[in-house]
């Protein structure tokens, strides 16, 4: 038998989808009987019924009570779904061309009233706003219940965004049940939500429902509601499409939900219905339908901008064709849950940042920086070092000569080391990449190892050097003098290899590995797998920073000659204590920073990492 079709238009009713009266409100006033039920009040009214709040008096419980014409599947459809976000149905019957259904009474708001009452809140409210919203509307005496009230907990800490995946992911998880028992709602819209006092979002109106069991002659609806419908949907109404009614699948009722996450998210429709007169049904059919096509024309709103993880997943779901969005209901409510997920990961990192705010606006500069000051540090202990102990006065024009052919050497060698280990980020970061984030990330993560590798490369071939090009230039140093040599560059090295590989490290944590994540899907163990590799290595930066002082008094102590003129001692003094004291003040700046770094990425791989 054809499935009749039924359409609703949300431009008609603000909010959504209620469509024109058809039940008469006063046929069961209040105090009526109707078989075993006492009329109590009406909960609503929608375009293919009335929906009571009735007392069943056999059993001394309330329920909720819907009479509407005897057309479709929705009794049997919601007698197969037992969903803690699906309205149950305790039975069903028809009399003259009515079908009433004793349903689950739940004291809850629908959704579209509660759009209603934070309009004016736009894309700021809180899941807080949303349950002093849900509290300000009657919702009638809510039985208590000790896991739904851990939700209300969780909802009222969450913000806006955070309030919006909590709802979708667990309306997505309704739907993937619903689908796999071959159950397609077909008008997933905030009319068709209500939210419990808890926080808790229910499915509930299947008058459209299409279910697998319609082979025993009953009939099926076909409809939904126009400015939530995929462009398949669309398209299986128009009557010059060739679309059938088979091709709207259960990625349409993904693509309505992501519609409904969209409103709530900005408080309006991305496709709103065309309005103004004149135009067919038809006509508007196609009108929405093309604007399904200009999907770039939707994310103008700030709020996509800086909410790239949520807008990601929602790309994804409104796609055009059915197949380039979630595989199912089960894997978007996956990608919504690892969204909120991912936003909790980032709001721990940003509060270990202790970055200022100029890095994180100039974050290519403050690599650079963090790259090459430790080295410039390390120089600036170097050569004092080396003109006090090894060099005579005379040969000191010999030595900077030296210096400078060095540097000529080596300084535009680890430029371009550290310009070729950048520009791949910065590419990705300015969107001229086509390299994949996880590829972005991990080249992220290998930043402290080329920090490490070209201080690696600037000192310690130095140590070498020098000894070498002073003999060719004719200025013979006995052994203890090219120890000294030795020793200055160990240690020059140590802090230059250790504090590049912390600053580096710092920029990696707080800035740029979380700006390379926006696909949230499977985000917890992707984000395992990348980082503790590179925790485990992170344990060795607070050795190496300790070390550095014991090192430096030990070797220079080692090194030292059995005996010292008096300025030559005073200055050997002053030297030894100036590196204590700056070695320990170093250790504690580097121990205080890698722990906020290391916390940063351990909150990626999971808690107690």
């Amino acid at each position: 038998m054809a499935a009749p079709f039924a359409t609703r238009d949300s431009s008609t009713e603000p909010g959504g989808g209620a469509g024109p009266r058809t039940a008469d409100p006063t046929a069961l006033l209040p105090g009526a009987r109707f078989d075993d039920f006492e009329i109590l009040g009406v909960l609503g009214r929608g375009s293919f019924g009335v929906v009571y709040l009735a007392r069943q008096v056999s059993l001394d419980r309330r329920v909720a009570l819907k009479i509407s014409p005897s057309r479709g599947q929705e009794g049997r459809v919601l007698a197969r779904l037992q969903h803690p976000h699906i309205v149950t149905v305790h039975a069903q019957q028809t009399r003259a061309g009515l079908r009433i259904l004793c349903m689950q009474y739940v004291p809850s708001v629908p959704l579209a009233d509660l759009l209603r009452r934070l309009a004016d809140r736009g894309s700021s409210w809180t899941g807080a706003d949303l349950l002093a919203a849900i509290d300000h509307a009657d919702t009638g005496t809510a039985d208590f219940d000790p896991a739904q009230l851990e939700d209300r907990q969780m909802l009222a800490s969450l913000d806006h965004v955070g309030g919006i995946c909590f709802l979708a992911s667990r309306l997505a998880a309704a739907l993937a049940p619903a689908h796999r028992q071959g159950v397609l709602p077909r008008d997933v819209t905030p009319a068709n939500v209500l939210v419990r006092h808890y926080g808790r979002p229910l499915l509930l109106d299947f008058n459209m429902a299409a279910a697998a069991m319609a082979a025993d002659g009953e009939e099926a609806m076909f409809g939904g509601t126009l400015p939530y419908m995929a462009a398949e949907h669309l398209a299986a109404f128009d009557p010059g499409d060739a679309t059938a009614a088979a091709a709207v699948t259960e990625a349409a009722d993904q693509y309505s939900l992501a519609v409904l996450v969209f409103e709530l998210a900005t408080g309006r429709l991305p496709f709103p219905a065309p309005r103004g007169g004149g135009i067919s049904f038809t006509e508007r059919l196609r009108a929405l339908a093309a604007e399904r096509h200009r999907l770039d024309a939707i994310w103008a709103d700030p709020l996509w901008r800086d909410e790239p993880v949520l807008t990601s997943v929602l790309r994804r779901a409104l796609a055009v064709e059915p197949g380039d969005r979630w595989p199912s209901c089960d894997a978007f409510a996956a990608a919504l849950e690892d969204a909120a997920d991912l936003r909790r990961t980032l709001a721990v990192v940003r509060r270990e940042n202790f970055l200022p705010g100029w890095c994180l606006r100039h974050p290519f500069i403050a690599v650079s920086l963090a790259g090459v000051l430790p080295n410039a540090i390390g120089s600036a202990v170097n050569i004092p070092y080396n003109l006090l102990r090894v060099i005579p006065a005379e040969d000191e024009p010999v030595f900077f000569r030296s210096v400078n052919v060095y540097n000529a050497v080596i300084y535009p060698l680890c430029v371009v080391l550290l310009i070729a280990a950048i520009r791949p980020l910065w590419l990705g970061w300015r969107g001229r990449s086509n390299e994949p984030e996880k590829r972005l990330r991990s080249r992220a993560l290998l930043l402290p190892r080329w920090a490490v590798r070209i201080s690696i490369l600037g000192w310690l071939p130095a140590a070498f050097y020098f000894p070498w090009a002073l003999h060719a230039q004719a200025i013979d140093l006995p052994w203890s003098k090219v120890a000294h040599f030795h020793v200055a560059f160990l240690i020059a090295g140590l802090i230059a290899l250790t504090y590049s590989a912390l600053g580096v490290l710092c920029v990696v944590a707080f800035v740029f590995y979380p700006a390379f994540w926006t696909d949230p899907a499977g985000f917890r163990r992707r984000a395992a797998a990348e980082v503790r590799p590179v925790l485990k290595a992170l344990k060795l930066v607070p050795f190496l920073a300790g070390s550095i002082p014991l090192v430096a008094v030990v070797l220079l102590i080692t090194s030292s000659p059995q005996t010292f003129s008096d300025g030559d001692y005073e200055a050997f003094r002053i030297l030894t204590t100036l590196l204590i004291g700056l070695g320990m003040v170093g250790f504690k700046v580097a121990r205080a920073a890698m722990g906020r770094a290391r916390a940063a990425l351990a909150a990626f791989a999971g808690a107690g990492d």
